[in-house]
């Protein structure tokens, strides 16, 4: 998806634009994209992360379903340390090194 490519969205701070804290800020001090003040959903949650909202067929969020976003470990792909590994052992989105 281009508005998730680093290449075609890049910011001065390492970042897709559209998630970093400095080039889309929101009145609350988080990143637009994540706050559920600015993209709210009527279950109080940002929108895509709303089970209610934003469902898959069977009763998950849709991105946080193994068998909606299966990798070819049997795990959900964004939670795979084998499919998105960083340099220090641990997911790279959960690594506290690599997201300071």
């Amino acid at each position: 998806m281009k508005l998730e490519c680093l290449e075609c969205n890049p910011c001065p701070h390492g970042n897709v634009k559209r998630h970093c804290v400095n080039c889309a800020p929101c009145p609350h001090g988080k990143v637009k994209y994540y706050c559920a003040e600015c993209t709210p959903c009527t279950h109080g949650k940002v929108k895509r992360r709303c089970a209610d909202c934003n469902p898959c067929p069977h009763g998950k969020v849709k991105y946080g379903c193994a068998a909606c976003n299966p990798c070819t470990h049997g795990k959900v792909k964004l939670e795979c340390l084998e499919c998105n590994p960083c340099t220090h052992g641990e997911v790279k989105r959960k690594c506290v090194a690599c997201n300071p």
